[in-house]
This record gives structure tokens, C-alpha cells and sequence, in this order.
């Protein structure tokens, strides 16, 4: 009967080390669990709450994208520009933005205090306010930079006509 006793305790202490093993397993899995989550959740945030590399004024950075850039490629001349601290979260950005698909390529000034959204709609073409136009200025206004640069020579002649039909009825009398 002695035999059975010394088992039987053997048993209970054997089983007692496994309960201990499943219980470390389950705090194990429950801490994974923890840390996937609060990633996922730091990485959504990251991906919505944008925020802009520098407060305002920020610093004026020229940026040359080639012609029919990908957005991987674009993130990661802004990366290394300084305009924004990841690629795959810009990458998602430009998914989940109305700018999806439109990133075009050509010369553009960008600034540090943008934030991505900001970016994505100059890269697009939708907002040329201060962006180099072809003759070599800067476009006034948030359309193209040819109708900016048309509306500006219409704006001189009507005001040089103004002028020259000034100086005309004033030396008629």
C-alpha cells in the first residue's frame, strides 16, 4: 500500500506541474494577443490620424518624381525627403484616399508641415497653389498651371487695354 501512496502523490504533483504549464501557456498567448492588437491598433491609428513630419512653417522641400511613378515609389523618395516617416503607411494612405490611382510625376515643391493628404493632392495635380508650371513660375491658384498662366495674361492685356484707352480719351480732349 505504500507503493500506491507514493504514486498517488507523484500523480498529484505531476498533474499540478502541468496545470502550471497550460496556465503559463494561456498568460502567454493572452500577452500575444495583447501586443497583436495594440500593433494593429498603433498601425490603423497611424494610417488615419495623419500628422505632418514638422510644425508650421515647416521646411520647402523640391521633390522630382518620374513619369508614371508607383506609389511605393513615391513613398520612398518622400521617405527619404523627409516628408513623411513611412512607406507602407503612405502606401495604405493613398488606398484609402480620393487620390487613389491619380500620383502623377514631374518636379514639385512640398513642404515638411503637409500632411500626406496635403501631399497626395499636389502630386495629383489637384492643388497647384505654388507649384513650379512649365514657364518656370509658380502657379497662383489651385487650378492647372496653363489656365493660371492664361487667366494672368488676360488679367495684363485687360489691364493694358484699360490703360491705353485711359491715356487715349484723356489726350482726345
Amino acid at each position: 500500500m505504500a507503493k500506491k501512496e507514493k504514486s498517488g502523490g507523484y500523480a498529484v504533483a505531476l498533474f499540478g506541474a502541468k496545470g502550471l504549464i497550460k496556465i503559463l501557456i494561456y498568460i502567454l498567448i493572452v500577452i500575444f494577443i495583447i501586443f497583436l492588437g495594440r500593433t494593429a491598433y498603433v498601425f490603423g491609428y497611424s494610417i488615419f490620424n495623419e500628422t505632418a513630419m514638422e510644425k508650421k512653417p515647416g521646411t520647402d522641400v523640391t521633390v522630382l518624381l518620374p513619369t508614371d511613378p508607383s506609389v511605393r515609389q513615391t513613398g520612398n523618395i518622400l521617405k527619404d525627403k523627409g516628408l513623411i516617416s513611412d512607406v507602407n503607411i503612405f502606401i495604405l494612405q493613398e488606398r484609402f484616399s480620393t487620390y487613389h490611382g491619380k500620383l502623377k510625376g514631374g518636379t514639385y515643391i512640398l513642404n515638411t508641415s503637409e500632411t500626406p493628404t496635403e501631399m497626395m493632392a499636389i502630386l495629383s495635380g489637384e492643388n497647384t497653389d505654388g507649384q513650379p508650371t512649365e514657364s518656370g513660375g509658380t502657379a497662383s491658384g489651385t487650378s492647372s498651371g496653363t489656365e493660371s498662366q492664361e487667366s494672368t495674361d488676360s488679367a495684363k492685356t485687360a489691364s493694358q487695354e484699360s490703360a491705353n484707352s485711359g491715356s487715349s480719351s484723356g489726350t482726345a480732349s
